[in-house]
């Protein structure tokens, strides 16, 4: 079974909307100078885009994006390692592949 975020919701599928309801979400479990790299690590991974491609693409993201960030939302606020919650970390150049 696939697990579903719960809302609330952004307010618009945009880059800034996106990114500002991602870090309000983490508010609780993250503290304040870890919310931005978190939340670029979080939004670059699920659309394998980086920010600045994003941004001149007008990327928009999908329903199916924001429900996954929702999830991953509430993960990290429960304690879990942004590293585990996507499954991958970087170490002197190398990308490892991670679980529990």
């Amino acid at each position: 079974m696939i697990r579903r975020g719960v809302g609330p919701w952004p307010s618009e599928n945009s880059e800034v909307a996106v990114r500002k309801w991602f870090i309000g979400r983490i508010s609780k479990g993250v503290e304040e100078p870890e919310r931005l790299p978190i939340t670029t690590l979080c939004l670059d991974y699920v659309t394998s885009k980086t920010r600045s491609e994003r941004i001149v693409q007008d990327y928009n993201f999908p329903e199916s994006v924001i429900d996954t960030l929702a999830v991953f939302a509430d993960k990290i606020n429960s304690g879990v390692p942004v590293q585990y919650v996507i499954g991958k970390t970087h170490f002197c150049g190398l990308e490892l592949f991670i679980g529990e």
